[in-house]
This record gives C-alpha cells, structure tokens and sequence, in this order.
C-alpha cells in the first residue's frame, strides 16, 4: 500500500514540477512565513503543495518554530486510502548543495506512518548526482532538528536541486509541523555558506581586497546594489539583470578606503543591508 501511496505522491509531484519549473523556482521562504493562494487554497509562498488533490487542503499553517507560522502537513482520504500533504521546492542554480537543515514535530497515529524529508540534486542532464534524506517514524512532540546530509555519487556540476517533504499515513490522525529550513552550500569559489533563503551574504575574496555578494532571489526582478560609508554617503552602485536563482557578484573593495562599510541590496524580494570592512 504504501509504495502505491509513494507512485500516486511522485506522479503528483511530477505533474506539479511540469508547471512550476518552466518559472525556476529557487529556495525561499523557509520559515514559511509567507503565504498565498496557489489554486482555491492557502499554501506557502515559493513552494509546491499537493492542495487540492483530495477534496480538502493538507497543507496549512501550524504553530511556529520561531516567527508565526510552520507548515502543517495533514492527511485526508483519496480513492479509498489516506494522502499525507506534501511541499516541494525546486532550486535552479551553480551552487552545490551540502545540506538542507530544519525543525520538525509530528504524530504519528498509525503503525507505517513517516515523514520522508528527501534531497535531490541532478546535473545538466537531469541524472541524479546526489540524494539526501531524513524521517521521522514516531510520534514527536517537541521541535526536533533534521538535516536531509548529500551523498554525492557524481562529479558533475549541480544544476538544480528538489526538496521534498511528505506525510506518508494509512490511517487518520497524524499530522507534522516544518519550520525554519535552511541550505548549505558550497560557492563556486569554494566558500561555504548557510542561509535562510532569499538572502544575501558578503564574503571576502582571499588574496585580494575585494568582496563577492552571494544572492539568491525568487523572482526575475533586477537586483541593486549600493555601498554606502559610514557616513551614510553612497560611494558605489550597481544593478544586476534580473534573473530568478543564485547571484554573485563582485564587490570593488579595492577602491575604497580603510573603514567600515555598508552594502545594501534591494530587489527581487529581497531587502538586506550588510556590514564590511576594508582594511590595506
């Protein structure tokens, strides 16, 4: 029954990336605090859900682990068998995933029940060439961390990665609460970076005087950029082509003088302003 369950979730879930990926999702909105219609129902801003796949949604809001909303994921009948609620989240860009990390609780009513946490990370080809993975088994009832870890088989480049939680249930009753997910990666300059995405991280580029800003939007909007000195005085800008995924871009620190500085970064759904320091 459950492999059943697990082709009936995967041809769903195929169905879902068939539309969504055409608009190159990336990893956003992690603390799942933004929410939107997707179809009739409310589902969180940036992911897919499996709402409206039986006749009410399984996918809601449930208590917080920090700010004021998790993903609830829920369970309802669907041609004579339970359906668990699921969130999936496609992420375009050059950066190789280490790691998905987050919190989760849930119950667990019925003896088979699990939530599957699943990393998937494919090349150009769209080969798999690293799989993650995490589950909770049994009923928890306080906030616990998870950490879907990649195991990489290939060295192809990644191109593109799908995070995958789902409720698997065969009876009714158990229901699991997601918040706070983050993603470790690994630039292609070899710096390694944790964040709560859309974000904006600053890092200094060894062996010279400059900075790279790492960004990753959800959105084609433009990106802008402005370094401002102490004094709140603009001393350099920049706009980058708006496109949706992972961002870097070259800070000329160089130029600028021994002091602190602030790099502000506004557009595409993201608002960030970021201290650094010049010193020769």
């Amino acid at each position: 029954m459950k492999t059943q369950l697990r082709l009936f979730t995967l041809l769903s879930l195929l169905l879902a990336l068939s539309v969504f990926k055409t608009q190159g999702q990336i990893m956003t909105n992690g603390g799942f605090e933004s929410w939107g219609l997707q179809g009739l129902y409310m589902s969180p801003s940036g992911w897919i859900t499996n709402n409206g796949i039986p006749a009410e949604p399984i996918v809601g809001q449930g208590p917080a682990h920090s700010g004021n909303y998790s993903a609830r994921l829920m369970s309802d009948t669907l041609m004579g068998s339970y359906i668990g609620g699921q969130v999936t989240l496609h992420y375009t860009g050059s950066v190789k995933p280490l790691a998905v990390s987050g919190y989760w609780k849930g119950t667990m009513a019925n003896i088979g029940d699990e939530v599957a946490g699943e990393l998937y990370v494919y090349d150009a080809s769209f080969n798999f060439i690293g799989v993650g993975s995490d589950y909770i088994y049994t009923t928890l009832s306080n906030w616990t961390p998870f950490n879907l870890i990649v195991n990489y088989t290939s060295g192809n480049a990644a191109v593109s990665t799908d995070i995958i939680i789902t409720l698997f249930c065969t009876g009714p009753g158990s229901d699991a609460d997601l918040d706070d997910l983050t993603m470790t990666y690994v630039t292609s300059t070899n710096d390694l970076i944790t964040a709560h995405l859309p974000s904006a991280v600053m890092m200094p580029v060894l062996s010279t005087n400059n900075y790279k800003l790492y960004a990753d939007v959800m959105s084609n909007a433009p990106l802008h950029i402005e370094v401002l000195n102490i004094n709140g005085a603009k001393i350099y800008d920049y706009d980058e082509a708006g496109f949706t995924g992972h961002h870097e871009i070259n800070i000329p620190a160089d130029r600028f003088g021994n002091g602190m500085y602030i790099c502000h970064v506004t557009g595409a759904g993201l608002e960030s302003s970021l201290k650094f320091m010049c010193t020769k």
